[in-house]
Protein backbone atom coordinates (compact mmCIF):
# COMPACT_ATOMS: atom_id res chain seq x y z
CA UNK A 1 0.00 0.00 0.00
CA UNK A 2 1.25 3.47 -0.90
CA UNK A 3 1.37 6.45 1.44
CA UNK A 4 -1.50 8.28 -0.27
CA UNK A 5 -3.72 5.20 0.10
CA UNK A 6 -2.85 4.89 3.79
CA UNK A 7 -3.53 8.58 4.40
CA UNK A 8 -6.96 8.37 2.76
CA UNK A 9 -7.67 5.16 4.68
CA UNK A 10 -6.96 6.95 7.92
CA UNK A 11 -9.10 9.96 7.01
CA UNK A 12 -11.90 7.56 6.10
CA UNK A 13 -11.66 5.91 9.52
CA UNK A 14 -11.78 9.36 11.15
CA UNK A 15 -14.98 10.13 9.19
CA UNK A 16 -13.53 12.96 7.11
CA UNK A 17 -15.88 13.01 4.12
CA UNK A 18 -15.46 16.22 2.11
CA UNK A 19 -12.37 17.44 0.26
CA UNK A 20 -11.80 20.36 -2.11
CA UNK A 21 -8.95 21.68 -4.23
CA UNK A 22 -7.42 21.74 -7.70
CA UNK A 23 -6.26 18.54 -9.36
CA UNK A 24 -2.58 18.51 -10.29
CA UNK A 25 0.31 16.09 -10.59
CA UNK A 26 1.07 16.12 -6.86
CA UNK A 27 -2.52 15.91 -5.63
CA UNK A 28 -3.84 13.49 -8.28
CA UNK A 29 -3.05 10.27 -6.34
CA UNK A 30 -5.17 11.47 -3.41
CA UNK A 31 -8.00 12.63 -5.68
CA UNK A 32 -8.14 9.26 -7.47
CA UNK A 33 -8.21 7.39 -4.17
CA UNK A 34 -10.93 9.65 -2.74
CA UNK A 35 -13.04 9.35 -5.90
CA UNK A 36 -12.94 5.55 -5.64
CA UNK A 37 -14.75 5.66 -2.28
CA UNK A 38 -18.53 6.01 -2.13
CA UNK A 39 -18.51 7.76 1.25
CA UNK A 40 -15.99 10.45 0.27
CA UNK A 41 -16.33 13.36 -2.14
CA UNK A 42 -13.74 15.60 -3.78
CA UNK A 43 -14.98 18.97 -5.03
CA UNK A 44 -12.78 20.42 -7.83
CA UNK A 45 -12.40 24.19 -8.09
CA UNK A 46 -10.66 26.68 -10.36
CA UNK A 47 -8.94 28.57 -7.55
CA UNK A 48 -7.73 27.18 -4.24
CA UNK A 49 -9.01 30.17 -2.26
CA UNK A 50 -12.53 29.04 -3.18
CA UNK A 51 -11.71 25.52 -1.97
CA UNK A 52 -10.47 26.91 1.35
CA UNK A 53 -13.70 28.87 1.80
CA UNK A 54 -15.72 25.74 0.99
CA UNK A 55 -13.94 23.61 3.57
CA UNK A 56 -14.21 26.44 6.11
CA UNK A 57 -17.99 26.42 5.65
CA UNK A 58 -18.20 22.61 5.66
CA UNK A 59 -16.33 22.43 8.95
CA UNK A 60 -18.57 25.04 10.59
CA UNK A 61 -21.84 23.55 9.38
CA UNK A 62 -21.06 19.83 9.68
CA UNK A 63 -19.14 20.14 12.97
CA UNK A 64 -16.38 17.92 11.60
CA UNK A 65 -13.18 18.86 9.76
CA UNK A 66 -13.18 19.38 6.01
CA UNK A 67 -9.93 18.79 4.14
CA UNK A 68 -8.33 21.28 1.77
CA UNK A 69 -6.01 19.57 -0.74
CA UNK A 70 -3.57 21.90 -2.50
CA UNK A 71 -1.35 21.20 -5.50
CA UNK A 72 2.23 22.44 -5.44
CA UNK A 73 3.51 25.63 -3.87
CA UNK A 74 1.35 27.81 -6.11
CA UNK A 75 -1.80 26.06 -4.89
CA UNK A 76 -0.90 26.47 -1.24
CA UNK A 77 -0.12 30.16 -1.70
CA UNK A 78 -3.33 30.71 -3.67
CA UNK A 79 -5.31 29.19 -0.80
CA UNK A 80 -3.48 31.13 1.91
CA UNK A 81 -6.08 33.91 2.25
CA UNK A 82 -8.87 31.38 2.81
CA UNK A 83 -6.68 29.38 5.18
CA UNK A 84 -5.88 32.51 7.20
CA UNK A 85 -9.56 33.43 7.40
CA UNK A 86 -10.43 29.98 8.78
CA UNK A 87 -7.48 30.03 11.18
CA UNK A 88 -8.35 33.44 12.63
CA UNK A 89 -11.90 32.20 13.26
CA UNK A 90 -10.56 29.07 15.02
CA UNK A 91 -12.00 26.70 12.42
CA UNK A 92 -10.54 23.16 12.74
CA UNK A 93 -9.79 22.63 9.06
CA UNK A 94 -7.18 20.19 7.75
CA UNK A 95 -4.82 21.30 4.97
CA UNK A 96 -2.90 18.69 2.99
CA UNK A 97 -0.23 20.39 0.90
CA UNK A 98 0.75 18.01 -1.89
CA UNK A 99 4.08 19.39 -3.11
CA UNK A 100 6.95 18.48 -5.44
CA UNK A 101 9.67 15.92 -4.71
CA UNK A 102 11.85 16.35 -1.64
CA UNK A 103 14.91 17.22 -3.73
CA UNK A 104 12.96 19.94 -5.53
CA UNK A 105 13.40 22.33 -2.61
CA UNK A 106 17.17 21.87 -2.80
CA UNK A 107 17.40 22.35 -6.57
CA UNK A 108 14.87 25.13 -7.06
CA UNK A 109 12.50 23.27 -9.34
CA UNK A 110 9.51 24.97 -10.97
CA UNK A 111 6.50 25.57 -8.69
CA UNK A 112 8.68 24.83 -5.68
CA UNK A 113 8.67 26.94 -2.53
CA UNK A 114 8.37 26.55 1.22
CA UNK A 115 4.62 26.16 1.82
CA UNK A 116 4.93 26.13 5.61
CA UNK A 117 6.60 29.47 6.32
CA UNK A 118 3.84 31.68 4.81
CA UNK A 119 1.22 29.98 7.03
CA UNK A 120 3.30 29.73 10.18
CA UNK A 121 1.96 32.84 11.89
CA UNK A 122 -1.69 31.74 11.86
CA UNK A 123 -2.03 27.94 11.64
CA UNK A 124 -2.26 25.98 14.87
CA UNK A 125 0.19 23.22 13.89
CA UNK A 126 2.12 22.23 10.76
CA UNK A 127 4.78 19.81 9.61
CA UNK A 128 6.54 18.53 6.50
CA UNK A 129 6.72 14.76 6.06
CA UNK A 130 10.21 13.64 5.04
CA UNK A 131 9.80 9.90 5.72
CA UNK A 132 6.99 7.72 4.28
CA UNK A 133 6.51 5.77 7.51
CA UNK A 134 5.62 8.99 9.36
CA UNK A 135 2.98 10.31 6.97
CA UNK A 136 -0.14 8.85 8.57
CA UNK A 137 1.04 9.72 12.08
CA UNK A 138 1.52 13.33 10.96
CA UNK A 139 -1.98 13.53 9.48
CA UNK A 140 -3.44 11.90 12.58
CA UNK A 141 -1.70 14.40 14.86
CA UNK A 142 -2.84 17.31 12.69
CA UNK A 143 -6.46 16.18 12.71
CA UNK A 144 -6.51 15.65 16.47
CA UNK A 145 -4.74 18.95 17.14
CA UNK A 146 -7.23 20.78 14.93
CA UNK A 147 -10.22 19.76 17.05
CA UNK A 148 -8.53 19.80 20.48
CA UNK A 149 -8.59 22.72 22.92
CA UNK A 150 -9.05 25.92 20.97
CA UNK A 151 -9.71 24.65 17.43
CA UNK A 152 -7.56 25.76 14.53
CA UNK A 153 -6.21 24.99 11.08
CA UNK A 154 -3.48 22.35 10.88
CA UNK A 155 -1.28 21.78 7.83
CA UNK A 156 0.67 18.73 6.63
CA UNK A 157 3.04 19.06 3.67
CA UNK A 158 3.61 15.75 1.85
CA UNK A 159 6.01 15.74 -1.14
CA UNK A 160 4.91 13.62 -4.11
CA UNK A 161 7.79 11.14 -3.79
CA UNK A 162 6.69 10.51 -0.20
CA UNK A 163 3.03 10.20 -1.23
CA UNK A 164 3.78 7.53 -3.84
CA UNK A 165 6.28 5.57 -1.72
CA UNK A 166 5.39 2.28 -0.04
CA UNK A 167 3.94 2.77 3.43
CA UNK A 168 5.33 0.58 6.20
CA UNK A 169 4.23 2.58 9.24
CA UNK A 170 1.53 1.78 11.81
CA UNK A 171 -2.10 1.34 10.75
CA UNK A 172 -4.03 3.86 12.84
CA UNK A 173 -7.26 3.35 10.88
CA UNK A 174 -8.14 0.16 12.77
CA UNK A 175 -8.38 1.95 16.10
CA UNK A 176 -9.42 5.49 15.19
CA UNK A 177 -12.49 7.10 16.69
CA UNK A 178 -14.79 9.41 14.77
CA UNK A 179 -13.20 12.88 14.75
CA UNK A 180 -15.75 15.58 15.53
CA UNK A 181 -15.52 19.17 16.71
CA UNK A 182 -16.26 19.33 20.42
CA UNK A 183 -17.70 22.47 21.93
CA UNK A 184 -15.45 24.01 24.58
CA UNK A 185 -17.59 25.14 27.52
CA UNK A 186 -16.87 28.51 29.17
CA UNK A 187 -15.76 28.99 32.76
CA UNK A 188 -18.94 28.78 34.93
CA UNK A 189 -17.69 31.58 37.19
CA UNK A 190 -17.25 33.92 34.23
CA UNK A 191 -20.74 33.05 32.98
CA UNK A 192 -22.19 33.87 36.40
CA UNK A 193 -20.32 37.16 36.40
CA UNK A 194 -21.76 38.07 32.98
CA UNK A 195 -25.27 37.30 34.24
CA UNK A 196 -24.74 39.58 37.23
CA UNK A 197 -23.54 42.40 34.98
CA UNK A 198 -26.52 42.03 32.64
CA UNK A 199 -29.02 41.90 35.51
CA UNK A 200 -27.57 45.06 37.00
CA UNK A 201 -27.45 47.03 33.76
CA UNK A 202 -30.04 49.64 32.75
CA UNK A 203 -29.44 49.72 28.99
CA UNK A 204 -27.88 46.62 27.44
CA UNK A 205 -26.42 46.37 23.94
CA UNK A 206 -25.51 42.87 22.72
CA UNK A 207 -23.03 42.68 19.85
CA UNK A 208 -23.25 39.08 18.63
CA UNK A 209 -21.11 37.42 15.97
CA UNK A 210 -21.83 34.64 13.51
CA UNK A 211 -20.66 32.07 16.02
CA UNK A 212 -24.09 32.24 17.63
CA UNK A 213 -25.58 30.76 14.46
CA UNK A 214 -22.88 28.15 13.96
CA UNK A 215 -23.19 27.17 17.62
CA UNK A 216 -26.99 26.78 17.38
CA UNK A 217 -27.45 29.47 20.02
CA UNK A 218 -29.91 31.68 18.10
CA UNK A 219 -33.00 30.68 20.10
CA UNK A 220 -31.22 31.05 23.43
CA UNK A 221 -29.91 34.45 22.35
CA UNK A 222 -33.42 35.64 21.46
CA UNK A 223 -34.67 34.54 24.89
CA UNK A 224 -31.82 36.43 26.53
CA UNK A 225 -32.62 39.57 24.53
CA UNK A 226 -36.31 39.38 25.47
Amino acid sequence: MRVYESVVNYLDSANVRLFAGMVGSTSAPYVVEIAARENMRFIPVRHEQVAAAMMDAVTRLEHRPGCLLTHGASGALAASTGIASAALDSVPMLVLSATQERQAMEKGWWQTSDVLQPMRSFVKWQTRVERPDRAVAAVRHALRAAVSGRPGVCQVDIPIDVSTADYDGPDFSKHEADIVVHRVLPDPELVSRVVQILNGADRVCLLVGGGATYGNASVVLECLAD
